[in-house]
């Protein structure tokens, strides 16, 4: 089982109380792992799978603010004591991961390390969402396009996405001609290479240069 860096350093003892409640299951692109406001009875360890964090604004509309790759944990904040979604949950690539039902918290009481590198996984994502929208007012599409192109190409271990500028639109909460004209700034720069239905990184460093605007 391929562990997340934050838990990657926590020993046998930590992990032999809990090991055998991690639970193999296939996911598919589009499930909903939990929703926003609700109560989620499990973590996720991806292995393969990607999911994405949607963040519901007041109309009660969904756009992407993060993704979670191969190696890192989804639903973090299953494990703390509040254990509200903040946001949903959803499989972005269809793929393998591992499930560990929370519900039972004394059953957790015996990993104290890992649920507190959990907790702060979930802090952490969430100091992240506040600074998106701190950010949001004033970054330029091409530079907010870039970030996530970015986690994008880092979550799914690639360097070719299958995505269409409707696709970016939706996910993101922006206008389609305002996704192409970014992803043409992109391509000026030699970052990306966008075809129909297609985004190929070409040059990373310079995708992180536009990314930080």
């Amino acid at each position: 089982m391929r562990l997340p860096p934050q838990l990657s350093a926590l020993g046998w003892s930590e992990w032999q109380p809990i090991a055998h409640r991690w639970r193999e299951q296939d996911l598919r692109a589009g499930d909903m792992l939990c929703d926003a406001g609700g109560r989620p009875g499990a973590c996720w360890l991806l292995a393969s799978a990607v999911t994405a964090r949607m963040a519901v604004d007041e109309l009660g509309g969904a756009r992407e603010t993060g993704v979670n790759g191969p190696g890192s944990l989804a639903c973090a904040f299953a494990v703390s004591p509040v254990r509200r979604a903040p946001w949903r949950v959803m499989v972005r690539r269809s793929g393998v991961a591992y499930r560990l039902d929370v519900s039972d918290q004394e059953g957790l009481s015996a990993a104290p390390a890992f649920a507190a590198a959990a907790r702060a996984t979930a802090d952490e994502e969430l100091l992240q969402l506040a600074r998106q929208f701190a950010a949001r007012s004033f970054q330029c599409a091409r530079s907010f396009v870039a970030q996530r192109l970015a986690e994008l190409f880092a979550a799914m271990e690639t360097s070719l996405i299958e995505v269409t500028h409707q696709d970016l639109a939706e996910w993101y909460h922006l206008r389609r001609a305002t996704v192409t004209v970014a992803l043409q700034d992109l391509e000026g720069l030699r970052a990306i290479r966008s075809t129909r239905g297609r985004i190929e990184l070409r040059d990373a460093e310079a995708l992180a240069r536009a990314a930080a605007g």
